[in-house]
């Protein structure tokens, strides 16, 4: 699965459902046809989940610091994008079987056949997902083009930071998105070592790359939008003890409808493999800063490099 277990992050806006009201607004959403419930996402969204002005606000100081040759229109437009993406990725929760028929959201995956010939090898596998766009749809275009997999998951029931409908919400979304996608979720403070055993033997495991473990014993820094970005190094641990191959799974909207996902077949070094994912993600993100999620975790994952044009801020609060 897709989330981790954070602290309340900068910006106040999420994926969430957290209130009778908004649930009863989202089932009554489902039911209309077609293409229709994502259409109208963005409305209903910022309908009800009224934090959203002050999250706008947020993002066009946090995009105008990073990109700073931006005009003030394509900033504020980020912002927007950024609020459009929650909105979808809400609807994709709510209707997650929904994802994948034409009608509703289509999925088009490019690069499956060099990942469907490792799989067929009975190599491990391990596919690296980022914090980038719409990231069920990206896990489901991968189980419908007949790779299923297993996940590495947030801690819900024993975390101390999520509501009661905070925990329904998410045990829901985490059991769905396993389901469809013919695995097991593994919660991240089990044992891993159902990971390696199961790369072993020719699982498939998806892991996000760009994750924020504060208490990570290993840590590496990668070189990102200007900044050094430190990241536990648990992937390619994994990957250098069961010899399992890896992949970098992205998806991007070109419609409320429409999900494309990319599959990158990265080195066989693994070190050399991590290092590509993130340089990739990088470029993802410098091209459409709105598509990822970890903004209001920047400053807490990185360290400014000395010649970054970045200017200091405070840190989040989180």
């Amino acid at each position: 699965m897709w989330m981790q277990a954070l602290p309340r992050p900068c910006f106040p806006t999420d994926d969430m459902i957290r209130t009778r009201q908004q649930s009863l607004i989202y089932r009554a959403a489902k039911r209309l046809p077609g293409h229709l419930p994502w259409q109208s996402a963005p409305a209903l969204y910022r309908l009800t989940h009224p934090e959203t002005k002050a999250s706008v606000k947020q993002l066009i100081k946090v995009f105008g610091e990073h990109f700073p040759d931006a005009s003030p229109q394509m900033v504020h437009q980020w912002a927007q994008q950024h609020i459009d993406l929650q909105a979808w990725e809400l609807m994709d929760t709510m209707m997650l079987a929904q994802v994948g028929n034409p009608r509703r959201v289509a999925l088009e995956v490019a690069g499956i056949e060099p990942l469907r010939r490792a799989v067929g090898t009975g190599q491990g596998i391990i596919l690296i997902f980022n914090h980038v766009d719409r990231i069920l749809g990206g896990g489901l275009a991968i189980a419908r083009a007949g790779v299923p997999f297993h996940s590495l998951t947030m801690e819900i029931d024993d975390n101390a930071g999520l509501s009661s409908s905070e925990k329904a919400y998410l045990t829901h979304k985490v059991s769905t998105f396993q389901r469809l996608s013919g695995g097991m979720a593994l919660r991240r403070n089990a044992s891993m070592k159902r990971i390696y055993a199961g790369l072993a033997t020719g699982e498939v495991w998806s892991i996000l790359a760009d994750a924020w473990h504060p208490s990570a014993k290993g840590k590496r820094a990668h070189n990102f939008l200007g900044r050094s970005l430190h990241l536990a190094t648990g992937i390619e641990r994994i990957a250098t003890a069961t010899g399992a191959r890896m992949f970098q799974v992205t998806p991007f909207t070109r419609a409320p409808g429409l999900l494309e996902v990319q599959v990158r077949m990265l080195d066989t070094d693994p070190e050399t493999a991590v290092n590509q994912a993130i340089q990739n993600l990088a470029a993802d993100i410098s091209e459409r800063p709105w598509a990822w999620w970890n903004w209001g975790l920047i400053d807490v994952m990185s360290e400014q490099r000395k010649n970054s044009p970045l200017k200091d801020r405070k840190k989040c609060h989180i």
